[in-house]
């Protein structure tokens, strides 16, 4: 496969989850992200699920079984992946919820929770130049040739 990078999610919130073939919770948990992928397929939302397995064919046979169809990653590293340093993954499963810009949003959110927090971010109303042009007090003026 191909390497994965954040640049290949932009403009979107994204549910990264961390998992195993072995996690029995988290591979019931999966029918509730099917479930969520589908009902926020049109509202800027993907997932990234990043496997902690060694084993390439219990991975992708795992993948299988799940119907799966968002992003798989896998570098069968195990616990010893860097990514799981990074975002300090001290169990499985695991999931952090970002932001276009990537900020935090959520960790470990699932069920209604997940629902819910995806649907208030995603029905967020981004604000435009002239939104935040009438936030300005009348006393600041714009320095010509600023932005």
């Amino acid at each position: 496969g191909k390497n994965v990078s954040a640049s290949d999610y932009k403009d979107i919130y994204l549910l990264i989850t961390f998992w195993a073939s072995w996690d029995e919770e988290r591979r019931q948990r999966q029918r509730e992200l099917i479930a969520i992928k589908e009902k926020y397929k049109n509202h800027n939302f993907d997932i990234l699920s990043i496997s902690l397995d060694t084993d390439r064919e219990e991975w992708l046979q795992a993948i299988a079984e799940d119907s799966a169809t968002w992003r798989q990653a896998c570098d069968l590293n195990g616990w010893k992946t860097s990514i799981v340093e990074r975002m300090e993954v001290t169990h499985l499963p695991f999931n952090v919820l970002v932001n276009p810009s990537r900020r935090v949003q959520g960790i470990d959110l699932y069920s209604e929770a997940l629902d819910k927090k995806i649907g208030e971010l995603t029905k967020e109303k981004k604000p435009t130049k002239k939104d935040k042009e009438k936030k300005t007090p009348s006393n600041i003026r714009k320095i010509k040739g600023s932005n």
